[in-house]
């Protein structure tokens, strides 16, 4: 009787370890793939803000030249009526 129990408990701790082991790899792998995916995340929305902070420099620019131009044609338009 204690050699079948000795057996068991040797099968169920056998059982126990080798669950332990499949599943600390599974949970490894699936963080493995989720961090790589949220670096490729991270890499889009840094991607996205550069182009943003790029178009917004461009708008700024074109402002100012719209500004300094409309500064000249009121110039212009003093020196004319004056």
């Amino acid at each position: 009787m204690s050699d079948i129990f000795v057996q068991a408990m040797i099968y169920m701790c056998a059982t126990f370890i080798l669950g332990g082991v499949l599943g600390w790899a599974i949970w490894g792998f699936g963080s493995a793939k989720r961090l790589s995916s949220m670096a490729s995340e991270v890499n889009f929305w840094k991607e996205n803000c550069e182009q943003s902070r790029f178009q917004r420099d461009n708008e700024l620019r074109k402002i100012e030249l719209l500004e300094d131009e409309r500064k000249q044609l009121k110039q212009k338009l003093a020196a004319a009526r004056g």
